[in-house]
């Protein structure tokens, strides 16, 4: 699905889409955005022993490295995008989050959600819902960021339209996921903690059922019956997608009507476009300025 020169992108109507890598020049260097970092890290912990500085030097260093190969990207005015105070704000927020972590940080997540604050309208309500986003990552272990990726892919990406069904199947709902979410690395959800996060409310679900959202692209469909059957017993869903509901188990749901009843924010869900952007970084932000 991709070639040397292509890259995966989200199209219209939440569809997997290819499209060709582009260049862009901002006239800004790796080193303005490192002194940045640097600065801010000098600023944050000033009263650190020499050799806390160097660890946290190291992991800050690794951070600046992914926040510039992401704002680079952008096309924008990155260097005067970067004077702004809610963007030194944001980057400071991930040097915390980098330096506390360190090894533990989800780098490419942080740096994506930073990119995103950057091509975002100052004061819009998609700049406030980054902020929130960068707040609550450093609550995060990586499991739950992955959960909220595989809620938002389940969700929000789709086969492009057209594409054969069985391949749509295999890669879509198959091998791209196990590339996200190796099966050996997940573990359940807190749900108590999410819910103490403010990640969902208890007592909800998503208006429309995970099954029904993704038969929408194929020709059959999924009872509701099916959708309620524990992945234990056969059912159709697990023998149309069995690492989808594999994951699902991983993550602590008994079927998919468990896991439909934990609808995430906006919040998490930005967590969660960002961490697939992290391999995916042309895939489109759903939201737009909104």
């Amino acid at each position: 699905m991709l070639d040397k020169d292509k890259q995966i992108q989200k199209a219209s109507g939440s569809a997997l889409a290819v499209q060709a890598n582009r260049d862009v020049n901002i006239g800004m260097q790796y080193s303005d955005v490192k002194d940045l970092v640097i600065l801010l890290l000098e600023r944050n912990f000033p009263k650190l022993r020499e050799e806390a500085v160097a660890e946290a030097r190291l992991y800050v260093g690794r951070f600046s490295e992914k926040l510039f190969e992401k704002i680079s990207r952008l096309e924008t005015d990155v260097a005067s995008e970067l004077k702004r105070p809610d963007i030194q704000a944001a980057i400071n927020e991930g040097i915390e989050y980098s330096a506390k972590r360190t090894d533990s940080a989800e780098l490419d997540t942080i740096s994506e959600l930073i990119a995103h604050k950057v091509s975002s309208e100052k004061g819009s309500l998609k700049s406030i819902v980054i902020d929130q986003s960068i707040e609550m990552l450093s609550k995060l272990d990586l499991n739950l960021i992955r959960f909220f990726a595989f809620s938002y892919y389940l969700r929000r990406v789709t086969p492009t339209e057209g594409t054969d069904e069985k391949y749509a199947i295999e890669a879509v709902y198959g091998y791209f996921l196990e590339r996200f979410f190796p099966l050996v690395e997940i573990e359940p959800v807190d749900l108590g903690y999410l819910q103490y996060l403010g990640a969902y409310l208890s007592g909800k679900r998503y208006e429309e059922s995970t099954s029904a959202k993704i038969c929408r692209n194929f020709t059959f469909d999924i009872s509701v019956g099916e959708y309620q059957k524990p992945f234990l017993q056969d059912s159709v869903m697990l023998a149309t997608f069995p690492y989808l509901c594999a994951l699902i188990e991983r993550f602590g749901f008994s079927t998919v009507c468990d896991f439909d009843h934990v609808p995430l924010n906006k919040v998490c869900e930005y967590i969660g476009l960002s961490y697939l952007r992290g391999t995916w970084p042309h895939l489109i932000d759903p939201y737009g300025d909104f």
